[in-house]
Formats: C-alpha cells, sequence, structure tokens
C-alpha cells in the first residue's frame, strides 16, 4: 500500500506541475496578389493596421470574397464553439445604401444531412443588424463578436426566413447549445423548429465579403482578428503590394500569409519564386537568396532590380519548357531572363545557366532586354533539343535591343553566364543605355563581341 501512495503522489505532482500549453500569437499579412484573387484591390490610401488596407467599389463585379481556411493559413482546425471572438474594421463615407458593408461568413464542415454538398451549415453576420449598432462616416469602425457596440450577431438563411435580421444569436449564443431559429422573433415565421448544434461542427472556411444584389458600395477593409478559446489570437493585417520582396526556393509550400521569416509573409513580401517575386514588387527590388531556380523570369512592363546572393550562389537555370518571347517580329528568342516594356532593369549578382538549350529555329540567351515594342507570348514552346548551337544559330549570353528610340537602360553586373554557345552581347537600336561590368561569360564559339560598357 505504501508503494502505491508513492506512485499515487509522483503521479499527482507530475500532474499538478504540468506546464499549460502556451498561448501563441500569430501575425499574418495578405498583400496585393491576395487581395486580388479576392476580387478587391490591395491600397495605400487607408489604413488601421500596417501601410495598407483592402478596397472594393461596387457595382463592379465580382464581388470581395476573402477566404481563410483554418487548416492550410491557421495551422489547424477548430470549431465554432473553439471560437472566442472575432473582430475586423471597415471604414467608408456614410454613404453606402442602407447601411452595407463588409459581412462575415461561417461555413461549417460538410456533414451528411448538411445545407449543400461542399458545407455543412452556413452562418452570416452583416454589420447593420448587430447590437448597439453605431456605424461613423470616414473613421475605421469595429465590428466584434464581443458583447458592447457593434456587436455581431448571426442568422442562417438556409433555416430562417428572413435573410438578415436584428436580434439574431451571438456568437456566445452559438457555443452555449444548439439553436432553434423559430424562438426567434425576427427570424420571420415559419423558420425552422428543429435545433441545430453549431459549436461543436469543425470550421470549414471564414470569409469576409460583399454581397452581389448591393447597387453600390465603397469601403475599406482591414486589421482582421480570431481567438480561440485556448488563448490562441491570429491577426490578419492586409496590405498592398510593396516595393521590396524576397525570394528563397526554401519557402516551396509555404502557406499564403504565414511568416517565413521576421518580417517576411508569403505571398505578400516572401515568395519562392523570382517571377513570383517580380510579379508581386510593387517598385524596385527583388532580393533573391542563393539557391538553384529553375524557371524563366519575365519582367514586363515595370522597373525593377534582381538582386542574387552572388554568382555562384544563385543560380537561374533554363527551365525544360520556356514560353518565346518576340522581338518586334524577328526571330522567335527563348531567354532565360527578359525584360520588354520596362524603361530601367538592372540584374546583378547571379549565374545564369542556358543548359546548352536551343535548335535550328530558336534563338538562346541568358539574359534579353527588349523595349515596348516586344511582346511576351506565353507559347509554351515544348520539344527543344538540348544539342549545342551552330551555324548561324545564337545563344547569346545577354542582348538588347530597341527600335523606337527609348531611352531604356540596362544594367547587368555581376554576373556569371554559363553554358552558351556564342557567349557574347549583342545590342542594337537607338535609345538603349547599356551597362554590363564584371561579368564572366563561358562556353564555346563566337567570342568576337564582348560585353561593353
Amino acid at each position: 500500500m505504501k508503494t502505491r501512495w508513492s506512485v499515487f503522489i509522483v503521479l499527482l505532482i507530475l500532474v499538478g506541475f504540468a506546464e499549460p500549453a502556451s498561448a501563441v500569437d500569430y501575425n499574418l499579412t495578405f498583400g496585393g496578389a491576395y487581395a486580388a484573387g479576392s476580387a478587391a484591390t490591395g491600397t495605400t490610401a487607408q489604413s488601421f493596421l500596417g501601410s495598407g488596407s483592402w478596397f472594393k467599389t461596387l457595382p463592379v463585379s465580382p464581388v470581395v470574397e476573402l477566404y481563410i481556411d483554418p487548416v492550410s493559413q491557421l495551422g489547424g482546425g477548430f470549431t465554432v464553439g473553439q471560437i472566442q471572438a472575432i473582430r475586423y474594421r471597415t471604414l467608408n463615407d456614410g454613404t453606402n445604401p442602407s447601411g452595407v458593408d463588409y459581412f462575415l461568413k461561417i461555413y461549417t464542415v460538410p456533414y451528411t444531412g448538411g445545407d449543400a454538398t461542399w458545407y455543412g451549415n452556413r452562418l452570416n453576420a452583416e454589420p447593420l443588424y448587430s447590437n448597439a449598432y453605431a456605424p461613423a462616416a470616414n473613421v475605421w469602425v469595429p465590428w466584434d463578436t464581443n458583447p458592447g457596440t457593434n456587436q455581431l450577431v448571426f442568422f442562417d438563411g438556409n433555416h430562417t426566413t428572413n435573410f438578415g435580421f436584428s436580434g439574431g444569436p451571438t456568437l456566445q449564443d452559438l457555443t452555449a447549445g444548439p439553436i432553434t431559429w423559430s424562438s426567434y422573433p425576427n427570424a420571420g415565421a415559419g423558420s425552422d423548429t428543429t435545433p441545430i448544434d453549431y459549436a461543436s461542427q469543425p470550421v470549414e472556411y471564414l470569409v469576409l465579403g460583399t454581397g452581389s444584389g448591393w447597387s453600390s458600395f465603397t469601403g475599406y477593409l482591414d486589421a482582421i482578428e480570431i481567438d480561440l478559446t485556448n488563448g490562441d489570437t491570429y491577426t490578419i493585417d492586409l496590405e498592398n503590394f510593396v516595393n521590396e520582396v524576397w525570394v528563397d526556393d526554401d519557402w516551396v509550400g509555404s502557406v499564403p500569409g504565414i511568416e517565413v521569416a521576421h518580417g517576411k509573409f508569403f505571398g505578400h513580401n516572401a515568395f519562392a519564386t523570382i517571377q513570383d517575386g517580380v510579379d508581386n514588387v510593387f517598385g524596385s527590388t527583388v532580393h533573391v537568396a542563393a539557391g538553384t531556380y529553375e524557371e524563366q523570369v519575365v519582367v514586363a512592363g515595370k522597373d525593377v532590380l534582381i538582386q542574387g546572393a552572388g554568382p555562384n550562389l544563385t543560380f537561374v537555370n533554363s527551365p525544360a519548357v520556356l514560353d518565346t518571347v518576340y522581338m518586334s517580329g524577328a526571330n522567335p528568342n527563348k531567354p532565360v531572363m527578359a525584360a520588354t516594356g520596362a524603361s530601367n532593369v538592372v540584374i546583378q549578382d547571379l549565374t545564369v545557366d542556358g543548359l546548352g538549350r536551343g535548335n535550328a529555329n530558336y534563338r538562346m540567351m541568358g539574359i534579353a532586354y527588349y523595349n515596348a515594342g516586344g511582346a511576351v507570348l506565353n507559347c509554351n514552346i515544348t520539344g527543344i533539343v538540348e544539342t549545342p548551337l551552330s551555324g548561324n544559330q545564337h545563344g547569346v549570353g545577354i542582348q538588347g535591343f530597341t527600335d523606337d528610340g527609348g531611352p531604356y537602360t540596362l544594367e547587368a553586373g555581376g554576373l556569371t553566364i554559363d553554358n552558351f554557345q556564342k557567349n557574347a552581347s549583342s545590342f542594337s537600336g537607338a535609345g538603349l543605355t547599356v551597362n554590363v561590368h564584371d561579368c564572366v561569360m563561358t562556353g564555346s564559339g563566337d567570342t568576337a563581341r564582348p560585353p561593353r560598357s
């Protein structure tokens, strides 16, 4: 018996002094690309958190639908009952008809007997039906599931005859037990009498959006916060495109919005490919970490600096399939990196490797620069022959071309241009300023036209 009590006391001590799981604060940033995918516009005209927000004006279609997947984006699923609170902020000038504003929807995971094939139940929270409703013009207004001013209340349009009403159940009501919609006077005659247990249902999506039936609307959205009963909190900052981004191939497969390094949020200012970085930068610089990037990079209509970590550290290799970039109707070219329609492009401190690709019909170039008269065509050329070029074929390290007088500037510095049959530089046309310096070009063939400044 003494031994048993000793074991019990030891277990009691272990249980009593076990470290509780620590609550975690998660910060996410959804940028301009995420906004565009949600049919909103990233902007710096207004902000509650950070330097920007998302904007929408209607009746421009389509409506805003910002989907948040708890499993893939918030690191794990949770039920409706495990939500402590949700809040977000909006700003408008107060002229929106009927007081419409960005609303919240909670979709639960599909189940047998649910309301749709892709979700179980759908809960809507419209700001204009909030408890203690107090809208204000030209200031950021918080909408919150907690008690107080502008407390969001819910309705389920599949089980009520009024699609939205005041005096609906709060989040606290939803988590306290099953909801019988017919017991809410404003739910409408004929609303369901069968109780529905929302609290136990896993959340499929949280959605912030605008309505398809709104005749007009103008407003900003920012600073979404989700608090869970375990103490974890998620803060989502909505932003515009940025003028400086970072690329690292180690970030492949990262969840959009998460912080992959300090101050770097995937899909906002951090990407796994150079092309994604170029497409999402709204200004100057794409920092490319050491690594091997097998991709064709096309800069279209924007000035940009692509900054590698250094030759023989950052490699940009020709992929198996390249798109064709046409040069003012001339023979098609297949550059590993190309720029068109931009006034000032700088590429430096990386290695471009052509892998010997090319055949009799196509010219292969490491870096090609064309003026606004060029066009980028996505025709996915296949069947590229990996054999050395010969005769009049070209494997040029760097080529620049202009036919409209520019002015255009191409700078290529600190580069290694590797494995090109004709490891030369070729430039033509007025109005093109070229600065090629500190470059090493390797390969076999014609080197009669060396890089020039």
